[in-house]
C-alpha cells in the first residue's frame, strides 16, 4: 500500500480527527486491501497528504500538520509568490468600510479566509467585487456550506482554492474552527484584524500567528472600546488605517 493511501484511508475512517489518524499511524492499525479499495478507490474529492509534492512545506512546520488536505479549485495558489493576507474579526461586525478598504489596498495581494459571517464574510464580498483570488479554509468537509453563503464557496470553486482536513461528509462543529485557525494563521503572511473580542477565534489566530514570527496589523478603535484591538497595538501590533500597504514597512 502506498503511504499516501495510508494517510488518506486514515484521515478518512478517522473524520480528519489529528489525534486519532496519528493513534491509528503509531500502532500500524491493520488496513485490508478490501477496506482500502472502499475507502481510497471510491473517494472523489482532490487530495494532497503530508507525503505529497503538492503540500505546503510552511505547513509542516506547525504544530499537528494535517495529515490530508481536501480541496477544490486552483491548487496551485498554495505556490504563489503573492503576499497572502488573512482578513479576520467580529462575526457580528458592521465595519464593511474599513474592511473593504483593506481588500482595495492590498489587492495585488492573496487573501485567506475562513469566509464566516462578520468581517470575514464582508472581506469577500469585496474580493469577489473585484474579482480577485482567494484561498478558502473550511472548518468541515467540502460537502458543507457552515454560514449560507453558498456564492462564496462557488466564487472560491473558480477563482481560488476550497481547502480543509475534514473529510466531504464531516459537518461543523466547534471543535474543528481552532484546527482551521492553525491553517490560516500558518498559510497566511499577515493578519489583519478588524476587531478582536476576548477569547475570540481571531485573537486566538493572532497568538498562533505572532508564535510564528508573523506582523499583525490591527484597526484602532475607541478609548473605550470593549475590544482587544487597542491592547495588541500597545504591545506591538502595527497600526492598519485607511489606505495601510501592508507590503510595506511600517514604523
Amino acid at each position: 500500500m502506498e503511504a499516501q493511501d495510508i494517510l488518506i484511508y486514515h484521515s478518512v475512517t478517522k473524520g480528519g480527527n489529528w489525534d486519532k489518524i496519528y493513534k491509528a499511524i503509531s500502532e500500524k492499525e491493520d488496513i485490508t486491501e478490501e477496506n482500502m479499495a472502499k475507502v481510497v478507490t471510491k473517494m472523489t474529492d482532490n487530495a494532497i497528504t503530508y507525503m505529497g509534492n503538492n503540500y505546503p512545506k510552511i505547513l509542516k512546520q506547525v504544530v499537528k500538520p494535517p495529515f490530508v488536505l481536501y480541496y477544490e479549485g486552483n491548487i496551485n495558489l498554495l505556490k504563489s509568490d503573492k503576499r497572502k493576507i488573512a482578513i479576520l474579526g467580529n462575526r457580528k461586525s458592521t465595519d464593511t468600510t474599513t474592511t473593504a478598504d483593506i481588500v482595495r489596498t492590498n489587492s495585488d495581494c492573496l487573501f485567506i479566509t475562513g469566509g464566516t459571517i462578520g468581517v470575514q464574510a464582508n472581506a469577500c464580498d469585496e474580493i469577489m467585487r473585484l474579482g480577485l483570488p482567494m484561498i478558502l479554509i473550511l472548518g468541515h468537509g467540502l460537502g458543507d456550506i457552515y454560514n449560507g453563503r453558498s456564492d462564496i464557496y462557488e466564487y472560491a470553486k473558480t477563482h481560488g482554492l476550497i481547502l480543509t482536513e475534514y473529510p466531504r461528509e464531516i459537518p461543523p462543529s466547534p471543535d474543528y474552527f481552532p484546527q482551521r485557525n492553525r491553517i490560516i494563521a500558518t498559510l497566511a503572511d499577515n493578519i489583519v484584524a478588524v476587531e478582536v473580542s476576548k477569547n475570540s477565534g481571531t485573537l486566538m489566530t493572532i497568538m498562533l500567528a505572532l508564535q510564528q514570527g508573523k506582523d499583525i496589523y490591527v484597526v484602532p478603535q475607541s478609548y473605550d472600546s470593549d475590544l482587544q484591538n487597542n491592547e495588541l497595538i500597545s504591545e506591538g501590533s502595527f497600526v492598519y488605517t485607511k489606505g495601510t500597504k501592508i507590503t510595506e514597512q511600517v514604523f
